[in-house]
């Protein structure tokens, strides 16, 4: 049996609790409706539409003149539709009722795991948004990434929603593509393979998804560039099946520092930042059978870091 596509969300639609919906027998204007099925007296129906608290047909409306359809559902909400998600750092890339994949730039964590800013953190500006529309609303990590790097984050909007990708993020992943730019010696200049372990004392237990058995992570890297000097390169690696892992790990453990990490000793400093951007994410919803896909260009300064080799090598 076919899978019926995840409807995806419009900016528009009203996602705060519905306080009473009916549909008409015969087409009548907006107001006439309202008025017959709640009640209301004319000026308190036309008080609620203009509102912008009613939908029909999911999409908010405001005209009180509008001609309904026998069959369209005319929905009230308890609360007018809020104002689309912006934010300078993060966007909302895909959504539908049960999860929500955002892209954040670097200058912003997924949570508040320094305990330093708590309210600027995507996990918190993002449950904000949807408390706007509905106080009861909540937001679920399933993936994360540092301050200092950018890429796609997906949230779960239940606990079902969460648990039921999360049991299955092995197999619905099926590519996460990181554009990085690295310090040391490759192996080979042709494609080759990265492994390291994961274990429950690593980024996953700062997560708090910690898992109960080390795994062992592989990332399939593919050389694009290096530098004059030779000591820099632009690479993509690509991970499959792990939830929450650290790049920085699985190229630290193999002796190649990321540009800017200073936590595994490069020797280059970028405020707030290193250079590893996630430029893929395709993953297989799991309640609707839905492959998403979602990409973004490799950050155009990064082949310019390269730069950065030739004038400490002085060549």
């Amino acid at each position: 049996m076919s899978r019926k596509p995840a409807r995806r969300l419009s900016s528009s639609v009203n996602t705060s609790p519905v306080q009473e919906s009916y549909s008409p027998e015969e087409p009548q204007a907006l107001l006439d409706l309202i008025m017959a099925k709640s009640g209301r007296s004319r000026t308190a129906a036309k008080r609620l539409v203009a509102s912008g608290r009613v939908s029909v047909a999911e999409e908010p409306t405001t005209m009180a003149t509008l001609m309904v359809e026998p069959g369209t559902t005319v929905t009230v909400h308890r609360l007018a539709p809020v104002a689309p998600f912006s934010h300078h750092l993060i966007s909302i890339e895909w959504e539908d009722e049960e999860y929500v994949v955002v892209y954040k730039k670097t200058g912003i964590p997924t949570v508040n795991t320094a305990h330093k800013d708590p309210h600027n953190t995507v996990m918190y500006i993002l449950s904000r948004h949807y408390k706007k529309s509905n106080p009861a609303a909540k937001l679920f990590m399933l993936s994360r990434l540092d301050k200092s790097s950018a890429g796609f984050v997906v949230f779960a909007k239940t606990t079902e929603a969460k648990e039921r990708l999360a049991r299955r993020w092995s197999s619905a992943v099926h590519h996460q593509r990181y554009a990085l730019v690295v310090e040391g010696t490759l192996p080979t200049t042709e494609a080759f393979e990265l492994t390291s372990v994961s274990t429950p004392g690593d980024e996953e237990k700062r997560g708090r998804t910690a898992t109960r058995t080390e795994t062992v992570v592989r990332a399939e890297v593919q050389p694009l560039t290096s530098s004059a000097g030779g000591n820099l390169h632009l690479v993509e690696a690509d991970v499959v099946g792990s939830r929450i892992y650290s790049m920085r790990k699985i190229f630290g453990d193999n002796k190649l520092r990321i540009f800017g990490d200073i936590r595994y000793h490069s020797r280059f400093y970028a405020r707030d930042q290193i250079a590893l951007a996630q430029t893929e994410l395709e993953l297989m919803m799991p309640h609707t059978g839905e492959t998403v896909r979602l990409r973004r260009p490799i950050p155009s300064h990064f082949r310019l870091l390269l730069a950065q080799d030739k004038r400490e090598t002085g060549e």
